[in-house]
């Protein structure tokens, strides 16, 4: 059941981080270099663990949360550049998603492995 959570928040961080691209095209000045970035290394990246994660791969949950803990890291590093000023939403529902992502990213890798496992002893 855990896949699905997982398959899930992966679906909810792509369509949060292309509105994000979209309004930040969409602001009027230059396209930022992250949204380049993210073309190329961070959407090819959540696609293969979609798809794994899909398939029952146990490496792509373990994935899935390892970069959604990077999420929330960057997220929450950025709020505490300066802590007086008030958060933006996108940077709290980055680190939402990215603990989501970790979270349960973690615990249907752990859920896998111990189903595995019992089923190899059987």
């Amino acid at each position: 059941m855990q896949a699905k959570a997982v398959i899930g928040l992966i679906v909810a961080f792509i369509v949060f981080f292309t509105a994000v691209n979209i309004a930040s095209l969409l602001g009027g000045g230059p396209f930022p270099i992250e949204a380049y970035l993210s073309l190329v290394i961070l959407y090819p990246l959540l696609a293969v663990f979609l798809l794994f994660a899909w398939k029952g791969k146990p490496w792509a949950y373990a994935g899935t949360g390892s970069f959604g803990a990077l999420i929330a890291v960057a997220a929450a590093s950025e709020a505490a550049g300066d802590p007086l000023a008030s958060a933006s939403i996108s940077a709290v529902v980055a680190l939402v998603l990215g603990l989501l992502m970790a979270l349960e990213g973690l615990k249907a890798y752990v859920e896998l492995k111990q189903t595995s496992r019992t089923e190899g002893a059987v």
